[in-house]
């Protein structure tokens, strides 16, 4: 079998998991789409950060956040609660943020191509 043709029989195989499997599909490339344009899905979740009361001046009053962190009283620095306040503030939260972004994405990425290898395989 020539390379050509070996080329085109994983290619028809691939295309065959594709059309059969679209949320695996789908699950790919949204795993792909984060670990390339991590910034969308960060603004994202920035929004929501600032939303519940994370902001760029610190916890904001009357919010979820506010209510939080009276509950827990003294915060512990790298806690979940100091990372969001830090990333709502636009501190080193942000590159833990975007890092979970990133690590998301590859895990995402990597489960659907381990699920279409499988199926390859099975094929």
């Amino acid at each position: 079998m020539s390379r050509a043709a070996s080329v085109s029989t994983i290619h028809a195989a691939m295309l065959r998991v594709i059309r059969n499997s679209p949320v695996i599909s789908s699950l790919g490339a949204g795993g792909l789409a984060l670990l390339g344009l991590p910034g969308i899905a960060f603004s994202v979740i920035i929004g929501i950060i600032h939303l519940i009361g994370f902001g760029s001046l610190g916890i904001g009053p009357a919010s979820v956040a506010a209510a939080k962190h009276a509950a827990i009283g003294i915060v512990a620095a790298g806690s979940w609660f100091a990372t969001l306040t830090s990333a709502g503030a636009g501190g080193y939260g942000v590159a833990v943020i975007t890092s979970m972004v990133k690590l998301l994405g590859a895990f995402l990425a990597s489960l659907a191509g381990a699920i279409g290898i499988l199926r390859l395989s099975r094929a």
